[in-house]
């Protein structure tokens, strides 16, 4: 729900890194729930290899929504509903991937993303399906 909130910040670039941040710290909590310390270097990484197919697409309706903000009043309530929406989705995947790999033993030392990423991918738009 932070990350959606964090989908409204109107400021470009802002929002997304908002978004990152609450990614963090969601996966710094994660890893401390299950006895890890993750660093912010392996996180980056594994986050990063995990929601990179989902950027383009994300970039691309980013892109729509700022053309679609020209059109009054239906292109600020699109734009206000989707970014947040796909945070959302976004942050709920993420957090479920990683719990599901912790649970299985897994660490992030064998944290292998092209592993997750058709479960993340799944989870994510099936998310975004209900939303």
């Amino acid at each position: 729900m932070i990350a959606g909130a964090a989908g409204i910040i109107p400021v470009p670039f802002i929002d997304f890194a908002a978004i990152s941040a609450v990614q963090m710290k969601m996966c710094h909590s994660l890893g401390q729930v299950y006895g890890y310390n993750l660093s912010d270097h392996m996180l980056k990484s594994a986050i990063g290899s995990i929601v990179s197919g989902n950027l383009a697409t994300a970039t691309g309706k980013g892109i729509g929504l700022k053309i679609a903000k020209s059109i009054p009043i239906v292109g600020g309530i699109a734009s206000i509903l989707v970014l947040p929406a796909m945070a959302a989705a976004s942050t709920y995947a993420l957090g479920k991937v990683f719990v599901l790999h912790f649970e299985s033993g897994g660490t992030l030392l064998n944290f292998n993303a092209a592993d997750v990423k058709a479960a993340y991918e799944k989870m994510y738009t099936d998310r975004l399906a209900v939303k």
